[in-house]
């Protein structure tokens, strides 16, 4: 039996009170004809049908969460859906542009490396996303990783992992990104939307463009920025921003014609 209306408000009311970041975030709840034409107006029918199967969607320019109640059974896969696109959808884009573009490379490339992220969240992604373009994909890996941070409660979160993670799978590019790494990445997203520390940072004006590579300037600014605030030695410094150039150089020789276009 779908969840009822009374309920999803609860579990909606339960998840805003926590994520007091998420402040800015509108919420439409979908269950019936009126709903939808509420919401889409003109293109109610045509939405209805797009819906058929999906839980959730998160609109990136509008920053609207949307949830079909009829696909959900109780109170706690609200709160799932709640998670993987408030924490996840919504929340990846509280990193600045370069960062986001940090993360989601080095998701891409956790994909070539044994361990829990390729055997498991990217088969799954894979398998339910066929059609995405593998920053997309990656997106939706985060996303998948905030379901799981949410239902574990607060808590969870090492400052100490995080700046490991963040560091060295992320800055540094010198570790490939673990699920644990991962996992501590999306507990700072979320312990910052709980402390309501965290601002949004990237506006797409479409639902499509928010996955435009950085340039080389702006990334590397943005890892110049990470080392300035860290224990580094100077000496480190240059280390690490000379194998990130290395790395850059290495890219540029050997991408295809439109690595700097869209993914989709």
């Amino acid at each position: 039996m779908p969840v009822s209306r009374q309920e999803a408000s609860e579990a909606l009311e339960d998840f805003k009170r926590e994520y007091t970041g998420l402040s800015q975030i509108k919420y439409v709840l979908l269950e019936n004809k009126k709903d939808f034409h509420d919401h889409y107006g003109t293109k109610a029918e045509r939405a209805v049908q797009a819906w058929a199967g999906k839980l959730g969607a998160y609109s990136r320019s509008t920053r609207t969460i949307a949830l079909a109640l009829a696909a959900h059974d109780d109170k706690s896969e609200i709160a799932a859906t709640l998670a993987h696109e408030g924490i996840g959808h919504s929340g990846i884009n509280t990193f600045s542009g370069a960062e986001k573009r940090g993360l989601i490379d080095a998701l891409i490339e956790s994909k070539k490396h044994p361990g829990a992220l390729r055997d498991s969240y990217w088969k799954a992604v894979e398998d339910a996303y066929p059609h995405l373009g593998k920053s997309e994909q990656a997106e939706e890996i985060f996303s998948l990783m905030a379901e799981t941070i949410h239902a574990r409660g607060g808590g969870q979160y090492n400052a100490k992992a995080f700046d490991h993670a963040w560091q060295k799978s992320v800055v540094e590019q010198s570790e490939p990104l673990q699920a644990w790494g991962l996992a501590q990445v999306v507990e700072h997203v979320a312990h910052g939307l709980r402390e309501n520390t965290r601002q949004h940072q990237i506006f797409p004006t479409s639902d499509t463009d928010q996955f435009r590579l950085a340039t080389p300037q702006e990334k590397m600014a943005a890892i110049s920025s990470h080392l300035n605030q860290g224990n580094f030695s100077d000496r480190e410094r240059s280390i690490i921003l000379e194998r990130i150039q290395n790395n850059a150089r290495y890219a540029d020789n050997t991408a295809q014609p439109k690595a700097s276009e869209l993914e989709r």
